[in-house]
């Protein structure tokens, strides 16, 4: 729908809701979008700020470890995000670059909307798949989000594990041009993504990975279809969409919960639900 993309007129940002009460960054990493250390900010991710950090260095990524912020809530999947903050409701939500490796995007919407307060806002920033190291890749279909949440899915699935270790190395941004012809198969690698597919499939997923690929225009698709499905209880803000730029590699948008919700459940039950 043309009335959901952003026409440049002023929007609040994460900054405009801080003082207004509490506001929630799910893996900030260093870009957090809250100041470090406010009263309204909490930060929310896998693993400790001390975990973080080793990590990172040991994937040889430079962070500016002092824009790491102490991690108020650390989430191992096993919870919902409702338990795990003690029901708290947060008046915004910041989560940049984290639904691309949520194994069930409906069942982490549906968690999301718990601890969104009636009138909070939601902020998206996905990688576009076309122009991040993804390109490769198939695009995510609708019908593979339903198989997620009908099957409960935890973690990434061996699928994803084998195709992205296939496709994605090694790794372009911003390249020029957009598609390198540097991409060989081999032998050696579908023997490395044999591994990491088996791993998967024996409970020990790499998280790291990108389960889902969308540009703007496929996640807007998907989201209206499971608001029409009844299986997502926010919806997106009109003018809130901001497409990718040829200078930029993700897109954003803004959700809030449909008005009169009080159950984020999706209509329908998992099987043995």
């Amino acid at each position: 729908s043309t009335n959901l993309l952003h026409d440049n007129s002023p929007q609040k940002g994460p900054s405009s809701y801080i003082e207004d009460g509490l506001c929630l960054d799910i893996g900030p990493k260093d870009q957090p979008a809250f100041p470090i250390g406010h009263k309204n900010a909490r930060f929310l991710d896998v693993q400790s700020r001390a975990d973080l950090v080793r990590r990172y260095a040991d994937d040889h990524q430079r962070l500016k470890i002092r824009s790491i912020p102490d991690i108020d809530y650390v989430w191992n999947g096993s919870v919902s995000y409702a338990a795990l903050t003690g029901g708290i409701k947060f008046s915004y939500i910041h989560a940049s670059h984290v639904l691309e490796h949520i194994a069930d995007p409906i069942g982490w919407f549906a968690d999301v909307c718990e601890i969104l307060d009636d009138d909070g806002v939601l902020e998206i920033k996905l990688p576009d798949w076309r122009f991040c190291f993804d390109y490769r890749r198939r695009p995510s279909s609708f019908s593979e989000m339903i198989a997620a949440y009908l099957e409960n899915r935890k973690s990434p699935s061996a699928y994803s594990a084998y195709e992205s270790h296939i496709y994605t190395h090694p790794k372009h941004i911003h390249v020029t041009p957009r598609y390198p012809d540097d991409f060989r198969f081999s032998i050696d690698r579908h023997k490395q993504a044999l591994k990491q597919a088996y791993r998967a499939a024996q409970g020990q997923p790499n998280f790291n990975i990108h389960s889902w690929k969308w540009s703007a225009e496929t996640f807007v698709q998907h989201l209206t279809l499971l608001n029409d499905l009844d299986l997502l209880q926010l919806k997106i803000i009109d003018g809130s969409v901001v497409p990718s730029r040829s200078y930029s590699i993700e897109f954003r948008l803004l959700l809030k919960k449909k008005a009169g919700q009080n159950n984020c459940a999706p209509f329908l039950a998992r099987p043995g639900n």
